[in-house]
């Protein structure tokens, strides 16, 4: 795994990862953008595939996150195999606290989100020197 960089951000300590998220070391939060259920092409090998949740996960370890922000919206998978994957994923962190941060939302993604202990919150979020 390539190491994440830190970066100094309003004064908090943040870190980079070639992951595609950004750690909030003060709040111990992990942010993800565009975050989508399935499987995702890895960038260094073409043949290869992972899990975004299989990504999402090292992160959370790596870093010890207690938290996690999901940007750009919640993109429900065209088969239940992702859906249910998922829900299988979200049982074996149940203390986690998940936050989707949507541009838009229909009730059935909010219904389904809130059934599984994941904070719906539309547009945008504003916390400590953050929006």
């Amino acid at each position: 795994m390539i190491e994440p960089v830190p970066l100094l951000i309003r004064s908090q300590s943040c870190w980079l990862s070639p992951a595609r998220c950004l750690f909030w070391e003060e709040n111990k939060t992990l942010v993800a953008g565009a975050f989508q259920l399935g499987r995702m092409a890895e960038p260094t090998t073409a043949s290869s595939e992972r899990s975004s949740l299989d990504r999402l996960q090292e992160q959370i370890l790596f870093f010890k996150a207690e938290r996690v922000l999901l940007l750009s919206g919640f993109a429900l998978p065209e088969s239940n195999r992702y859906l249910d994957e998922f829900i299988r994923w979200r049982k074996q962190f149940p203390s986690l606290s998940l936050v989707c941060i949507l541009p838009k939302s229909s009730p059935v993604v909010e219904s389904l989100l809130a059934t599984m202990g994941i904070e719906v919150q539309l547009d945008e979020l504003t916390e400590g020197p953050f929006c």
